[in-house]
């Protein structure tokens, strides 16, 4: 599907749910940005805004954890913007505070490529089953967006959409 295209369907779609790492303020200080592109941030805001105009309703699931350092579990957080209301899903956080680096960086590995994903694609399905999305957006080609937004929109027949920019020219 062509931009042109995508976008005429969308405008027509009421009911959106999107994934990505978006957060709105009252909820940033908790989680880590240091592996997040301001320029990412933006291009998801700018995305979830123009929905809001043409008159969307938007759920954003954001596929973040929270910096506390405690392993264990990690309660629900959502917000409302303007724009969207905000969710950040319930999970587990494996990383402690300290250990072997090695370990830690397994744990790390765990984190973001199984458990993460495995709590955003619950939180998604809950939201799906309830909401009954006409679309489904997912921010970016990576294991925390794709996988909730793929198995979410085959599970309730939800057409999806991907908010793919990329800088390079050759691509």
């Amino acid at each position: 599907i062509n931009t042109v295209t995508s976008t005429v369907w969308i405008m027509s779609s009421r009911k959106v749910a999107y994934v990505g790492t978006f957060l709105p303020d009252s909820l940033r200080e908790a989680h880590d940005w240091s592996t997040h592109s301001p320029a990412g941030r933006a291009q998801q805001q700018s995305t979830i805004s123009a929905l809001s105009q043409i008159g969307c309703q938007v759920d954003v699931v954001a596929s973040m954890m929270p910096i506390d350092g405690e392993a264990g579990l990690v309660s629900k957080q959502s917000d409302e913007t303007d724009d969207a209301r905000v969710i950040v899903p319930p999970g587990v956080d494996l990383i402690p505070t300290s250990g072997p680096p090695r370990l830690l960086s397994l744990l790390r590995t765990l984190q973001f490529k199984l458990v993460l994903p495995i709590f955003v694609t619950l939180q998604l399905c809950r939201l799906a089953r309830r909401e009954d999305y006409d679309v489904i957006m997912f921010y970016n080609f990576n294991i925390i967006t794709a996988f909730p937004s793929l198995i979410a929109g085959l599970l309730f027949h939800t057409p999806i959409v991907i908010d793919f920019n990329d800088s390079r020219l050759d691509s």
